[in-house]
């Protein structure tokens, strides 16, 4: 009995193993006649019975070529409603494979369905999934857009999410980030939004500040009537008696008597008094010391920005810092107030180009007018007309408009046609 006994163990095992070989050898057949059977199916354009057939192969093995083929099997036969669901359900299954992204945003790429597209792009981007077909996808529509909310005969750039805007009826008023009415039109003047609130002015020709929701929160009061009035910071600027002064933000008088005065950033303020501009800091004393005849500001009247600026010196703009100090030798035409850490704007003979912070020429003086870069892009015109540059000079969306305001973080600006402003929204950066 005691030799017996191996002997029946050696047989059962040698009878398991052919079964499991035999049972993976079936199993094999039966994954290969399902997949023929679903190829042929396929090709004969019998779609149901083609996926059921995909579905029963893949439940003997997961394999994701074959899931990707089972894809692309919805798609080459126009079944684009369940092509889009089965690329959804690939990147729930295989949610670190770029190439199962790969198939949902060529689907929504020919389909031309760009926000889909880019919402799939951000999980790509999240999970740092790239490929050669997902990249060169990305680059063809990156600066794809769509035109929208208009009416609007007067638009100022973007500032705290708001963009100030006017009607034909001359009132103004504020619209949100994406281009839509939020506070109404019924001011005679509104200045940018800054630290969330803006001047505004009554028709009546009262000024005050308003939050983002429109709401007055702050009202200066002096003893003589108010012309203008800057943004509500600790020093405030205000317009009285045809100058300006900067005032403390609960409106007592601290200095200055200006034909304008600027918003401080960066610790200075640009102010003018005839037709000599000076640089002066927070107590009100001048930092500059040359005479200058221009420094250019944005909307919002800052002249710095990242420690940056320009002045007009014997007829030519120079690049400082705060202090005054020459950034570079090079001078300039003209330029335009940096809008953000991205080059600025600069003229040389009759073109304008851009410079980075260093002075550093980024973009040849090619363009007849330009505004400096934010958010990526900039506004050049060319041949009259208006379109968008990237940093690498690219030209992203073409010479076609009259006019432009700067793109906002949310990928929206306004171009003006036949005097109306219209929106703008890219895509990628909606």
């Amino acid at each position: 009995m005691k030799k017996v006994f191996p002997l029946v163990l050696v047989i059962a095992m040698v009878l398991s193993c052919y079964m499991l070989i035999s049972g993976r050898i079936e199993s094999k057949k039966e994954y290969e006649s399902y997949l023929e059977q679903a190829r042929t199916l396929a090709s004969q354009g019998v779609v149901v019975r083609s996926a059921e057939a995909y579905d029963n192969a893949l439940l003997i093995k997961d394999d994701f070529e074959i899931a990707y083929e089972k894809a692309e099997m919805y798609y080459n036969n126009d079944y684009v409603s369940a092509a889009i669901s089965y690329g959804e359900e690939l990147i729930t299954l295989y949610p670190k494979t770029a190439k199962a992204y790969e198939f949902l945003l060529k689907v929504y790429y020919d389909l031309q369905e760009y926000e889909d597209f880019f919402e799939v792009m951000k999980t790509v981007n999240k999970r740092k999934l790239q490929s050669e077909e997902i990249d060169k996808m990305y680059t063809e529509i990156q600066y794809v857009y769509e035109t929208g909310f208009s009416d609007y005969v007067e638009v100022y750039n973007c500032s705290g999410n708001f963009w100030v805007a006017c009607k034909e009826d001359k009132m103004y008023g504020y619209l949100d980030a994406y281009g839509r009415n939020d506070i109404g039109f019924k001011y005679a003047q509104a200045k940018p939004f800054a630290l969330n609130s803006a001047g505004v002015q009554e028709p009546n020709g009262d000024w005050y500040y308003i939050d983002v929701n429109g709401d007055k929160t702050n009202a200066p009061v002096l003893d003589t009537a108010i012309q203008d009035i800057g943004i509500l910071d600790s020093k405030v600027a205000i317009k009285t008696n045809n100058k300006y002064g900067y005032y403390s933000d609960s409106y007592k008088y601290l200095f200055g008597s200006y034909d304008y005065a600027g918003a401080f950033n960066n610790g200075v303020a640009p102010v003018k008094e005839g037709n000599t501009w000076a640089i002066i800091n927070e107590k009100g004393e001048k930092v500059s010391s040359s005479a200058i005849s221009d420094i250019p500001v944005d909307d919002k009247g800052v002249a710095f920005r990242n420690d940056r600026g320009f002045v007009a010196i014997d007829g030519k703009y120079n690049l400082i810092d705060s202090k005054c100090n020459k950034i570079c030798e090079q001078t300039f035409d003209s330029a335009k107030a940096f809008l953000s850490a991205d080059p600025a704007a600069v003229k040389v003979g009759s073109k304008w180009g851009f410079v980075n912070t260093a002075g550093e020429t980024v973009v040849e003086p090619t363009y007849e007018d330009a505004h400096s870069f934010v958010n990526g892009l900039a506004a050049v015109c060319k041949d009259g007309k208006w379109g968008f540059i990237d940093k690498t000079n690219k030209v992203c969306i073409d010479f076609q408009f009259d006019d432009v305001c700067d793109f906002n973080n949310y990928g929206v600006t306004f171009v003006k046609v036949d005097d109306v402003w219209t929106s703008l929204s890219v895509f990628s950066k909606m």
